[in-house]
C-alpha cells in the first residue's frame, strides 16, 4: 500500500463516522421538528409526559420546588414520579439548555437531539474499541443509534437514553477477559446509570448482561472468573464495589418499591400484549421508503401492534444470516470464530428470552 492510499484510508475514517451522524440526526430527530422547531416528537400522551417530567426535574434541582418524587399532578397522591419512568440520568442534560433560558418545549427538542448523538457516539466508541475497524464501528453506531426501528419507537422517548448501554457490554467483556476491578466497577456503576436514564432499560440491560455472561461461560468455559474469588482480597474488593453500587441504586429502586406495595406488581397477562413476537422483528411504521410494506401486513393484526415496530433494516439480519458462512470460512482465525459464537448465543439466548 503506497502513501497516498494510506492518507486517503486515514481521511476516509475520519470523515464517515463524522457524515454518519451527520446524517443520522438529520434523518431521525431533526426533520421530525423542522427546521423552524415547531414539532415536537411523539404523540400528545408520552411527549408531554416526558417534558414534564425533565422540566420537573430540572425544577427541583434548581431549587424552585421542594419534593422531588411528590409530582405536582394526581393531588393529593404521593410518590406520583415512582408511577413511571423518571429520566433522572437525563436530566441534567435537558437543564443545561433551561439554564440557558431556552423555553421547555424547545429544551426538550434539543435534550431529544442530544440524546440520539450520545447513543451514536457512545455506541461508536465501545464497537471502535472492540472491532478496531473505524468503517465497522460507525455503521453498527449508526443502526444503534438511528436504525429505522427508532422511528417506530419516536412515541415513547423515555426508551431512547440508552447511551450508556453499549459501554456497558464493552466494559464487562473486559472484566470477563482481564477480571480487573475498575471494570466491573464501570460495568455495574453504568447499569446503575441505565435504570437513572430509564427504568425499563434498566431491567433489560440486567437481562441482557446474564445471558452475555451465560454464553462468556459456555463458549469461553473461563473457570478462573470463579476461582479469583479464593483470593479473599479480590472477594471482599469485589463484595464492596457490590455494596456500593446498590447503596447508588437505593435512592432511585425504593420509592418505586413503596409504590408497588399499594398499587401492586403488573400480571403476566397485563404485560402480554407488549412482548414482542416473531412478526415484531419484521414489522416496520409507514414512513419507511423502502419497507413500508411490512406495514399492512402486520398493522391491526394482533393487540397492542403500534408498539412493535422492531424491523431494524435489512444490514443487522444479513449480518446474522452471514455468521454460519464466517464461521465455516478459512479467512476467520479460531480466535475470532470464538468471539462469534459467543456474541451470536448471547443474541440468541436474549431473543429467546424476549
Amino acid at each position: 500500500m503506497n502513501a497516498n492510499s494510506l492518507t486517503d484510508n486515514k481521511l476516509l475514517n475520519k470523515i464517515i463516522p463524522l457524515v454518519l451522524v451527520i446524517a443520522g440526526l438529520y434523518c431521525v430527530p431533526i426533520t421530525l421538528f423542522d427546521f423552524d422547531l415547531t414539532k415536537i416528537p411523539g404523540d400528545l400522551g408520552d411527549a408531554r409526559f416526558n417534558n414534564y417530567i425533565l422540566e420537573h426535574g430540572y425544577l427541583f434541582f434548581s431549587g424552585q420546588i421542594e419534593h422531588y418524587w411528590d409530582g405536582q399532578f394526581m393531588y393529593p397522591y404521593k410518590n406520583v414520579i415512582a408511577l413511571s419512568d423518571n429520566l433522572l440520568g437525563t436530566v441534567p442534560i435537558y437543564s443545561i439548555f433551561r439554564m440557558m433560558d431556552i423555553d421547555r418545549e424547545t429544551s426538550f427538542q434539543f435534550w431529544f437531539i442530544t440524546i440520539f448523538a450520545l447513543n451514536y457516539i457512545c455506541c461508536y466508541w465501545a464497537l471502535k474499541k472492540w472491532s478496531g475497524n473505524t468503517i465497522l464501528s460507525a455503521v453498527g453506531a449508526y443502526i444503534f443509534a438511528f436504525g429505522l426501528y427508532n422511528h417506530g419507537q419516536i412515541f415513547h422517548a423515555q426508551i431512547f437514553p440508552r447511551f450508556i448501554a453499549p459501554l456497558v457490554f464493552y466494559w464487562a467483556w473486559k472484566f470477563f477477559k482481564e477480571k480487573e476491578s475498575k471494570f466491573l466497577i464501570m460495568t455495574l456503576i453504568g447499569l446503575i446509570y441505565q435504570f437513572y436514564c430509564g427504568v425499563y432499560l434498566g431491567f433489560l440491560l440486567i437481562y441482557v448482561l446474564l445471558f452475555f455472561f451465560i454464553a462468556y461461560m459456555l463458549v469461553y468455559r473461563d473457570l478462573d472468573m470463579f476461582k479469583q474469588y479464593t483470593n479473599r482480597n479480590i472477594l471482599l474488593k469485589h463484595l464492596s464495589i457490590v455494596i456500593f453500587t446498590i447503596l447508588v441504586f437505593l435512592p432511585l429502586i425504593l420509592p418505586y418499591y413503596e409504590v408497588s406495595k399499594i398499587t401492586g406488581v403488573r400480571s403476566f397477562d397485563a404485560a402480554f400484549n407488549s412482548l414482542p413476537r416473531l412478526q415484531s422483528y419484521f414489522f416496520t411504521s409507514p414512513a419507511s421508503v423502502l419497507w413500508d410494506f411490512l406495514y399492512p401486513i402486520t398493522a391491526f393484526t394482533f393487540p397492542d401492534w403500534w408498539n412493535h415496530f422492531l424491523f431494524t433494516g435489512i444490514t443487522p439480519w444479513l449480518g446474522i444470516a452471514l455468521v454460519p458462512y464466517v464461521l465455516i470460512s478459512k479467512h476467520t482465525s479460531d480466535v475470532q470464530k470464538k468471539f462469534i459464537v459467543f456474541l451470536s448465543l448471547g443474541f440468541f439466548l436474549s431473543f429467546i428470552f424476549v
